[in-house]
């Protein structure tokens, strides 16, 4: 296989206003009250994808994915390359099937997730959301140099504004955005808003929204796997499960939802809905 390395360089819609990116969507979460949960993590070079033997996995290897998808961004990039000026954001790097270990820039994305509860890292998205635009940032390699530490050495809140530096890693083919140190994460702004995409019907694909923030409507539990089985997450009427990646989940089978938010995660073959707070789940 030929590795590809490629510059990428984004340029998203910012304000010109305190470094904050505006956005029309509305925010499922309150990104300035939201609490900061850390994870000091394990020294292997794992990510929030699944485990095979708990419902949405521990600090496994992380990895990036996006294959040659289809798939477009908000600037018009097409499907598997690269926009004429040379930009890249999320959705170019989730459509691009870069090889791992590619170096990959990313501007003003928007953090849309506390640190994960299961594996150091956290979701980040593109100004506006929609498909293709999110991506998990696994931060594994700062706390292993930083000895990881409680809290840990390296934390977000929702609503950050972050220029990242790293590089492409896919791990069971789910796509994430590896740092290797602390100054590969610049905070440019905070407070930002957070857009959610709202799904009245599950797509005949979930991979467009891997990564991406998503209020699904109607939402109802219909089995509760005896935790003794190795994915025993609970199961929607939308085909996802719901994954303890960003909170503790406990679900009764029946109970029926108006909303649930979340952060569309997969691996180990399963995609999943990880909500971030009780706030994400409306009965």
């Amino acid at each position: 296989m030929r590795t590809i390395f490629l510059s990428l360089t984004v340029l998203a819609g910012v304000a010109a206003c305190g470094g904050k990116i505006t956005s029309s969507a509305n925010d499922t979460a309150t990104s300035d009250s939201e609490p900061t949960s850390t994870d000091g993590g394990g020294a292997d070079d794992g990510g929030a994808g699944d485990d095979s033997s708990d419902a949405d996995g521990g600090a496994d290897t992380g990895t990036t994915d996006a294959g040659g998808e289809e798939g477009g961004d908000a600037d018009g990039a097409t499907d598997g390359g690269w926009s004429p000026d040379g930009r890249t954001d999320v959705a170019d790097m989730q459509t691009a099937g870069l090889a791992d270990g590619s170096p990959v820039s990313l501007q003003n994305v928007v953090v849309t997730s506390t640190m994960s509860i299961e594996a150091p890292g956290f979701f980040v998205q593109d100004v506006g959301g929609g498909e293709w635009s999110g991506v998990f940032v696994y931060t594994q390699a700062v706390e292993t140099a930083a000895g990881n530490p409680e809290p840990a050495a390296l934390t977000v809140s929702i609503g950050d504004v972050l220029n990242l530096s790293g590089t492409s890693k896919e791990y069971h083919d789910q796509t994430q955005l590896v740092l290797a140190a602390a100054e590969d994460m610049e905070v440019v702004g905070t407070g930002a808003s957070v857009a959610d995409t709202d799904l009245s019907a599950a797509p005949s694909d979930w991979e467009p929204y891997e990564g991406v923030l998503v209020t699904l409507s109607d939402v109802g539990i219909i089995d509760v796997p005896d935790p003794a089985e190795s994915e025993h997450a609970p199961v929607t009427n939308w085909g996802l499960s719901v994954a303890d990646l960003l909170m503790l989940i406990e679900m009764t089978e029946g109970t029926a939802y108006s909303s649930m938010t979340g952060i569309v995660t997969y691996s180990w073959e399963l995609y999943r809905i990880a909500p971030r707070t009780a706030a994400d789940i409306v009965e």
